[in-house]
């Protein structure tokens, strides 16, 4: 089974594309500098049970713009491309249209256009411009960097979990599920006093991990930001605590590393936009990701969301 990385390589080197693999791209014109990203809702692996038109269509454009917040960028123009069957009708439509306007509206950004086409599964891409920065990167992690998080994790994979298998549990839990925010005014305000970030949608494990191989450096884990009675619901559910925590995805939290000096200026932000920010933990040398905690090490492998997979 070919590798979403994979992938990813086949066609950078077709392309000609040399720089590193980031998750906004940038382009100068002029003296503009414009940041564009792109990404697609498929209706059969991103839409869980109960979630409706208009709250899926919501999320195809949060999930575009989580990647924007990372970056401290704020989306200004949005395209849409839209796929559905034959089977959907003018209220269906409606629904959508509606749930791309709530997105837009939160966002402070304008639908310009887009596309439809028939297809046999629903599916709705969203590609965002905005003006763009030339950092933060991915790659930008320091030695002895500070490593946060803009808020717990565990929710989204419980919500999940509650909707998938019908049973009992947190509203906030299906909330963080069914309605999906983006932390867009802390991303803007921090972009300046941070070395790396990336946004944590395809799991707290995978953007770990990502961030230091394309840093070279190795980050540890001190304190695991785990939400509100998630352990317990683990335990109840005889779930994997680390299943929850670190390879659910679907956060859109921001995950970046920061110099000292900087945390000042980085919690004062976080206070003045109710963001809460986590510490959990520092760069070093080496390479990997591991947690250290009651005096044991241990390796968090990338096992979050994989496009392509068996």
């Amino acid at each position: 089974m070919v590798k979403e990385h994979d992938i990813i390589r086949i066609f950078r080197q077709k392309f000609g594309i040399n720089s590193a693999w980031d998750d906004v791209e940038r382009i100068q014109i002029n003296n503009t500098n414009l940041a564009i990203n792109i990404d697609t809702l498929a209706y059969n692996t991103d839409v869980p049970p109960s979630m409706s038109l208009r709250e899926a269509a919501r999320k195809s454009m949060i999930a575009c713009a989580s990647d924007f917040a990372a970056k401290g960028i704020k989306p200004l123009w949005a395209l849409i491309s839209i796929s559905m069957p034959l089977t959907y009708h003018t209220l269906d439509f409606e629904e959508i249209a509606g749930g791309l306007a709530d997105a837009s509206t939160e966002l402070g950004c304008s639908i310009v256009g887009g596309d439809t086409k028939q297809s046999t599964e629903m599916s709705i891409t969203v590609c965002l411009v905005g003006r763009g920065r030339q950092k933060p990167y991915r790659h930008g992690a320091q030695i002895h960097d500070a490593v946060f998080v803009s808020g717990p994790f565990g929710t989204s994979a419980a919500g999940l979990h509650m909707l998938l298998n019908s049973i009992n549990g947190s509203d906030e839990y299906i909330r963080s599920v069914l309605h999906p925010t983006v932390r867009l005014e802390f991303g803007a305000k921090i972009a300046d006093y941070i070395n790396a970030s990336m946004d944590s949608s395809d799991g707290l494990s995978t953007t770990l991990n990502e961030i230091s191989a394309q840093s070279g450096i190795s980050i540890i884990v001190t304190h695991e930001p785990i939400a509100d009675n998630i352990e317990e619901f683990a335990r109840k559910n005889n779930l994997n605590m680390d299943d929850l925590l670190y390879n659910g995805g679907e956060e859109y939290e921001i995950v970046f590393t920061a110099a000292s000096k900087y945390i000042p200026k980085i919690c004062s932000i976080a206070s003045e936009t109710d963001t809460p920010l986590i510490q959990i933990g520092f760069v070093e040398e080496g390479s990997g990701v591991f947690v250290k905690k009651d005096g044991q090490s241990y390796k968090i492998h990338d096992k979050g969301w994989q496009s392509f997979k068996s």
